[in-house]
């Protein structure tokens, strides 16, 4: 079933029964997805019993759903008061998510919930203003569902078309207060059998999959996430387009450890410190340049095993 574009100058309904058809069509291919990988897993793992098989399926797809939920989450928070254009698009999940089409549609139905939601509030008793107001929200919904399918278009068309050209995320390293940059120091300190695991995660923010993404709780934690291999971790946060700050990386012994959290919000107050300034800074073309070297430099130690000196 192929999707099918959705003309807002048709009634209500009829945008609703076309959503509701590209929903049904994403929910099949989801589900022709969801039996191969299934069948995969039975050939593999012949030796479980299938109540270990249904168990692990079941746990692997509330740990996805919970994922997914935290994605949309944090990227509606993100387009809110956005209009369509540039910058929305800035704000979008990278091509090379694997949520990329599913989180869409998932904006497009959010979209099309809140106009109707407006459809409903309109009513003869309000005043002018109180109309006027209603019906620029629509207009703006229905502005970012149209937007929201162009950019699904445009993004299935390139597919087809040609190899996509990988647009990377650049790192952004955030300095301690007296000027050493964290990451680089806490790496050099952690035991080298985590290396692996820590250049799969600083590569998944890089290249846009982010690695069992989560948001940190905690309201001095707001739209600060993190990317985590078991119990590895790097915590970051964007901070315009494709730039993202890197805050700290660790490894997590256990949620009780003491003054784990206090020490992870020190961290993250300094960076906040330093947040406004480092924004200021990319458009400085020596401190992108800057900030290249020290990915070069992180990414060089972890791949040859901690060999690759910092420079001090």
């Amino acid at each position: 079933m192929d999707y099918k574009i959705i003309d807002f100058s048709n009634s209500v309904e009829k945008v609703m029964a076309d959503m509701d058809y590209n929903f049904e069509a994403f929910a099949l291919k989801q589900k022709e997805i969801a039996r191969l990988e299934a069948s995969k897993n039975v050939v593999k793992n012949r030796s479980l019993s299938s109540s270990s098989i249904d168990r692990k399926v079941i746990e692997k797809k509330e740990a996805i759903n919970g994922q997914f939920e935290t994605k949309v989450k944090y990227y509606l928070n993100e387009i809110k008061n956005l209009e369509p254009g540039r910058e929305l698009l800035d704000h979008l999940p990278s091509k090379e998510d694997y949520d990329f089409e599913k989180i869409l549609i998932r904006l497009m139905a959010e979209s099309l919930k809140d106009t109707k939601d407006y459809i409903e509030m309109f009513s003869p008793k309000l005043n002018n203003e109180e109309k006027l107001e209603i019906k620029k929200e629509i207009i703006k919904e229905r502005k970012k569902i149209a937007f929201f399918q162009k950019v699904l278009k445009m993004a299935k068309q390139k597919k087809k078309t040609i190899n996509d050209e990988k647009q990377e995320n650049n790192l952004i390293f955030v300095p301690t207060l007296s000027g050493n940059i964290r990451v680089l120091n806490e790496i050099e300190s952690i035991d080298q059998e985590y290396y692996q695991r820590f250049y799969g995660l600083f590569q998944s923010i890089k290249n846009g999959t982010f690695k069992n993404f989560k948001s940190l709780s905690g309201n001095e934690f707001v739209s600060i996430f993190e990317v985590r291999d078991t119990n590895v971790r790097v915590v970051y946060q964007l901070l315009d387009k494709n730039y993202y700050a890197i805050i700290t990386s660790f490894i997590k012994r256990s949620s009780s450890e003491g003054g784990y959290r206090d020490k992870l919000g020190v961290k993250i107050a300094n960076y906040q410190k330093l947040k406004a300034a480092l924004k200021k800074k990319l458009v400085d073309k020596e401190f992108l340049e800057e900030n290249r070297k020290y990915e070069t430099q992180l990414f060089d130690m972890l791949k040859n095993n901690g060999k690759g000196q910092l420079k001090k």
